[in-house]
């Protein structure tokens, strides 16, 4: 049976799968022109926070490649249950930072 969603239903899907897959929503920090985005208490091996997404000046976003068992995860997560290809994950991940976290996104990055 196919069923057939709006964006705004896929927006909101995606926001439940990451809470599901971090048990929170991200949070954003934005300082000089980056912004972050991490979940409290996900620290590297120093006790630094990890920066599961991060956004440049310039607009790109990255899905952070330093901590891959969580981001990775999560986008390949998002890919498999929508069946997306990775335009339309790409697509659909700067569409929901910039409508949840109202930034501008004119590219995303994977490092796969």
């Amino acid at each position: 049976m196919n069923v057939e969603i709006n964006e705004k239903q896929v927006l909101s899907l995606i926001n439940r799968i990451i809470i599901d897959h971090y048990g929170q929503e991200l949070v954003m920090d934005e300082n000089d022109g980056y912004t972050r985005f991490t979940i409290p208490g996900i620290v590297d091996d120093d006790g630094d926070e990890i920066y599961l997404f991060h956004k440049n000046y310039w607009g790109m976003l990255w899905v952070n490649n330093i901590d891959l068992a969580r981001s990775i995860d999560l986008v390949e997560k998002i890919k498999n249950i929508f069946g997306f290809d990775e335009d339309e994950l790409k697509y659909y991940l700067s569409k929901y930072f910039e409508n949840k976290y109202n930034i501008k996104i004119k590219q995303v990055a994977i490092i796969w």
